[in-house]
């Protein structure tokens, strides 16, 4: 019952993070449901949906079905799908009621890839995991089932140019903003070579592996830049460049390009910590809480306009600790969140707008909303501002100087 949520709707599940990275690559998602879970997604998770020609598909799981385990129903469906819509691979997405009974997804893939010569991919996913763990997962399968095949056994990376990595809508929404990051970096003479994921095709997702360095700019980003390194030796460094006017992490970003000798490719580092006289004690102490990489690159800004603050990150609700500091929490679940916004230690609060809900008394605490599409949903993901931009510097100023 930890999980459970009282005030705040859930985050979005590990099958929209699946289908949320698979969505601009030209497949085909299906997600084994009775339409419940089809629907969350497209309804709620994905503001890209209206509008769009990505092929997601619900298999129309009826109870019987479910109770008799016909996976050849489900699959005699997808060769007959194949028929008429030739898309670049098949994705096989889980949902609780197949959970129940076992669902062999990844054999299901296989089947249907044998008979449809199509790529096909099987996520095990059950609506009980994060959109974060999903997001990881299927860009992980892709350069996993894409990218060997189209590597040369002499490969040796790299072109002097950089990956964003965990750019999805469920983070940074759909009004831009992965536009807006890529251009922060050109601007600065810093070449992106591809982005996971927003706009990722097969191609680009191939021509990934030759990028010199990865930026990590989401936490769902974390574990793919690990398995990048591990597998084509590209070494990462995580954080964000909020705003227009702080171009250290950039700055530190191209040195890391142009180093020489070049950058280990076991290099790993978080471009988020902190200088600790920094973040000293103080009257005015501040909560960031959200997605980590976004709390600590706001932390990071908000000590450098004003070194009279202390702040704190609570992060929704899976992060890597080792990129903490002393102060900051994993928050598992609401109540943890909800004990930590009602401590008494903070005087102002940067969340989700929603999150503001389980502040007990507003007249004590100074709330400023950034909308979290993976938490708010539709109900704020018209709200998302340019995070790269005077925008942002305007929104960070405003709680800098009261």
């Amino acid at each position: 019952m930890s999980k459970l949520c009282i005030t705040l709707p859930p985050l979005a599940p590990d099958y929209s993070g699946v289908a949320s990275a698979l969505f601009d690559m030209g497949g085909m998602i299906v997600i084994h449901d009775a339409s419940g879970c089809t629907g969350n997604y497209v309804g709620y998770d994905e503001p890209r949906w209206m509008g769009s020609k990505s092929a997601v598909y619900c298999s129309g799981l009826r109870h019987m079905d479910a109770v008799l385990g016909r996976d050849d129903k489900y699959i005699d469906m997808i060769v007959k799908a194949a028929e008429s819509i030739r898309p670049n691979f098949f994705a096989f997405l889980g949902s609780p009621v197949p959970m129940v009974i076992g669902t062999d997804y990844k054999g299901i893939a296989e089947e249907v890839e044998n008979i449809t010569g199509v790529p096909s991919m099987g996520f095990d996913t059950k609506g009980l995991d994060y959109y974060d763990k999903g997001i990881s997962e299927a860009l992980i399968a892709v350069l996993k089932k894409f990218v060997p095949a189209a590597m040369p056994e002499s490969f040796v990376p790299k072109i002097k140019a950089i990956n964003l990595v965990g750019v999805t809508p469920l983070d940074f929404g759909n009004k831009g903003n992965d536009i807006f990051l890529k251009k922060a970096f050109e601007e600065e003479g810093v070449a992106v070579n591809s982005v996971l994921s927003m706009g990722l095709t097969i191609d680009s997702l191939i021509a990934s592996v030759n990028s010199k360095l990865n930026v990590v700019v989401s936490y769902s980003g974390l574990d793919v830049a690990r398995f990048m390194k591990k597998k084509y030796g590209i070494p990462f460094i995580a954080g964000l460049p909020l705003g227009n006017k702080d171009k250290s992490f950039i700055l530190r970003v191209k040195e890391l390009l142009e180093s020489v000798p070049p950058v280990p490719s076991d290099f790993e580092s978080n471009g988020m910590s902190l200088d600790k006289e920094l973040n000293k004690s103080s009257s005015v102490n501040i909560l960031v809480a959200g997605e980590q990489v976004f709390a600590l690159a706001v932390r990071n800004r908000l000590l450098r306009m004003n070194r009279g603050f202390h702040v704190d990150a609570a992060f929704l609700y899976n992060a890597a600790e080792e990129y903490s500091e002393a102060g900051d929490r994993v928050c598992k679940n609401e109540g943890e969140l909800r004990a930590m916004l009602n401590s008494g230690k903070y005087r102002k609060v940067i969340a989700d707008p929603l999150v503001g809900q389980l502040i007990k008394d507003r007249s004590k605490i100074e709330f400023y909303g950034t909308p979290h599409p993976a938490l708010s949903s539709k109900i704020h993901w018209n709200e998302i501002f340019n995070y790269f931009s005077s925008d942002m510097e305007d929104f960070l100023h405003s709680i800098v100087k009261k």
